[in-house]
């Protein structure tokens, strides 16, 4: 539905100055209703309908996203919101490095023709790196048998100027995926891997989207979920701006409670009695140290085994991003005060808990001559972060708290970057034998059921 911008709003004005009194106001009243009407119906988070559908072809819209989520996994008992957001983060990746390479259509069975050419329009220098610092799912509408997703992501682009020289962007896009409701969702195994969207078999197999290997034909949406759009909201030559001091923002609002939270906590408890809310929360304060520790020695050796694969990559990236600046960040005496529940999920694959983290601790950032450029390293700085952990549903027991690796006792010293330990050669990262950390969110950008 067209929608009224900024530069029309003066029509109206003028339409005042014309007809006078009563008149006026009643013209000025309509026009502005149907204005705010057509600014409804046109966000993303609804879905405009025609006065002339009828009921078997619009839209079912939920009441929240979670709820929605909870309806794909009702009809497909495979999909797991951690699998799916890995394989987003991968396909999102892979469509960038392809854009800078120039390969797009290597990605025709993931990617429409509308979004290959817009992202065909943007700069392909050559890409270093691409580095997720947020991915929101802003709404879920269901069409029919088709499942209509909205997409935010917010990166950081490690690219190559016109004369091949490093060049960091920053991005925000918004991209809108579907995939027919009676698809399956991924096996683990799958999540990160960009091939074939049947078998997985590697995209140079696939001529005019049909699989060399399988000799399927991947159709839009059919198999797999499709990105039919996207919009480029911002892109910004620059890096993180890493000096300054930035104020807390929602630190006194209340904590976004899921309203099934305490039934999800009932049912955990009934499939593993071996959990307890105070095992879970001394958990969250051996990460929170760990945390801390590591971050102030801009050395991630200590906290990696507690992060999954995706937070790590992110964790690195910053840390990486002040040492190139000759910046160091530095936090002392971080405490927790508090934690609360905020939601808990469950699928085949993983049990998630999102907590709200209640901290305080002095944080400042010095440069290279050990001058304070940001924060105040003597004022106390209170915060809360929503921070998110997953754990295989075949794991049961209280969480790991002694330093030892889940898999097979050994120290966790022994595990190392690439998450795996050096004993036993257990991925521990991948939340299979306890639990780690996915996700941290900042107050105001997190969004619970409601």
């Amino acid at each position: 539905m067209p929608t009224h911008t900024e530069h029309e709003r003066p029509v109206i004005v003028s339409l005042l100055l014309v007809f006078g009194g009563i008149a006026a106001l009643v013209l000025f009243i309509v026009l502005f209703v149907r204005w705010s009407n057509a600014k409804r119906a046109a966000s993303w988070d609804a879905v405009a309908y025609a006065e002339d559908e009828d009921e078997a072809t619009r839209a079912k819209r939920h009441a929240s996203v979670t709820e929605a989520l909870t309806a794909i996994r009702s009809a497909d008992d495979a999909f797991s919101f951690v699998l799916f957001e890995d394989f987003l983060y991968a396909l999102y990746a892979e469509t960038h490095t392809a854009r800078a390479t120039g390969d797009l259509d290597r990605l025709t069975p993931y990617l429409s023709n509308v979004t290959r050419a817009k992202l065909g329009e943007l700069p392909a220098n050559g890409i270093d790196g691409v580095v997720i610092g947020g991915m929101r799912v802003e709404s879920i509408a269901t069409m029919g048998d088709t499942i209509s997703l909205v997409v935010v992501f917010t990166t950081n682009l490690a690219e190559k100027d016109l004369v091949g020289k490093p060049a960091a962007v920053y991005m925000e896009e918004r991209w809108v995926l579907s995939r027919s409701a009676s698809a399956r969702s991924r096996s683990p195994d799958r999540a990160r891997v960009i091939g074939c969207p049947s078998c997985g078999a590697p995209l140079d197999k696939m001529v005019m989207q049909k699989c060399g290997y399988c000799g399927v034909t991947a159709a839009a949406g059919e198999i797999d979920w499709f990105v039919d759009d996207l919009e480029v909201i911002h892109r910004e030559p620059r890096g993180p701006m890493l000096t300054g001091t930035t104020e807390e923002v929602g630190t006194d609002a209340p904590t976004i409670v899921a309203p099934d939270a305490r039934r999800q906590m009932d049912a955990l408890n009934a499939r593993d009695p071996g959990f307890t809310w105070a095992s879970f929360v001394s958990k969250v304060g051996v990460v929170f140290d760990a945390f801390h520790v590591s971050w102030s020695a801009q050395d991630l050796t200590g906290i990696r085994p507690y992060l999954s694969d995706n937070l790590y990559e992110l964790q690195k990236y910053w840390v990486q991003a002040y040492q190139r600046q000759g910046l160091h960040n530095r936090t002392e005496n971080p405490t927790i005060v508090t934690v609360h529940l905020a939601r808990i999920t469950h699928d085949r694959f993983f049990d998630a808990v999102t907590v709200r983290v209640f901290a305080s601790c002095i944080d400042y950032t010095t440069d290279e001559k050990g001058v304070v450029v940001g924060g105040d390293r003597k004022k106390t700085r209170e915060y809360t972060e929503y921070w998110t952990f997953i754990r295989g549903v075949g794991k049961t027991g209280a969480p790991r708290v002694d330093g030892a690796c889940p898999g097979c006792g050994a120290s966790i010293a022994g595990i190392n970057m690439a998450g795996q330990c050096t004993h036993c050669n257990a991925k521990v990262t991948s939340g299979e034998f306890d639990w780690v950390l996915s996700r941290i969110e900042q107050d105001e950008v997190y969004e619970a059921a409601a």
